[in-house]
């Protein structure tokens, strides 16, 4: 995980966290469980969500309500979906958001902000036919919650470590689930 901190015009803090997956799924399928956000505290230890608003066929316009104990609190962010390409949607079957497939969410709450989420083949993997996925996530955001805002200022790194826990336990959690139900099919999700 990588993190920058930097004021803004009102001088808040804003934090950029990128975080990168490997995942041991085709982008395809880590699209599918990624796309059912109710889904993931199945997999993601120490989440709760839910879906607020159905969008568009495409996830556009979906809103969710996330609720997460990370190290020392619980932190509250709504997500809406605001951007959509599924992996092989764009040109010459991978042409996507910055890659084969991505999501761009606009983040309100405890963090007030955006973050993109792109998967892409994971071409280290070294076959022919891809079976795993590199995800980048970016968060670009400003702490809004009074904890979240005086850790922004007096302990940055503090916050950092505990967004590397919290992207740590899903990138594992993730992993796990696709690893478990890749020989299930529709029927593990």
């Amino acid at each position: 995980m990588t993190a920058a901190r930097r004021p803004d015009r009102d001088g808040a803090t804003v934090l950029t966290l990128r975080s990168t997956w490997r995942l041991p799924a085709p982008p395809d399928r880590t699209w599918d469980v990624l796309a059912d956000p109710t889904s993931w505290p199945l997999w993601w230890p120490g989440l709760r969500s839910r879906v607020v608003r159905q969008g568009m066929h495409d996830g556009v316009g979906t809103r969710g309500s996330l609720a997460y104990l990370a190290p020392g609190y619980v932190i509250r962010v709504g997500l809406e979906v605001v951007a959509a390409l599924p992996p092989g949607a764009g040109r010459g079957g991978c042409g996507g958001v910055g890659g084969c497939g991505g999501v761009v969410l606009r983040a309100v709450g405890d963090l007030r902000g955006r973050a993109l989420a792109v998967l892409r083949p994971d071409e280290a993997a070294g076959a022919e036919v891809t079976t795993a996925t590199v995800l980048t996530i970016d968060w670009r955001v400003r702490p809004a919650g009074a904890l979240l805002r005086r850790a922004a200022l007096r302990a940055p790194r503090v916050l950092e470590a505990s967004h590397a826990v919290v992207m740590d336990r899903g990138e594992r959690g993730l992993r796990a689930h696709l690893t478990a139900t890749r020989s299930w099919g529709s029927l593990g999700r």
